[in-house]
């Protein structure tokens, strides 16, 4: 497979770690990185869960994804995913 599908992780909790796992597992998929609620807890999630980007803001991730996974806490998962839908990305 020639293209890849560029995908950025939103939340950084358990729901992060399982998708990161899924995503490890498909063909065809690059992670851009990671974001979490502030960049000092993105840096160390980053580094627990062994991503090499850990992105310093949504507009940044949103920036290099086509495909975002909304891994955060219920509260703030609209204001993320409708961000990433009015930047014209998919929405796992």
């Amino acid at each position: 497979m020639t293209t890849r599908l560029r995908v950025a992780v939103i939340g950084t909790g358990f729901a992060a770690s399982a998708h990161l796992d899924a995503l490890s597992r498909l063909p065809g998929v690059e992670l851009t990185g990671v974001l979490g609620s502030s960049l000092e807890r993105t840096l160390v999630a980053a580094e627990r869960l062994g991503v090499e980007r850990a992105f310093g803001s949504l507009d940044e991730a949103l920036a290099e994804a086509e495909v975002v996974h909304n891994c955060t806490p219920n509260d703030v998962h609209g204001p993320v995913t409708i961000a990433a839908l009015e930047a014209g990305l998919h929405v796992v």
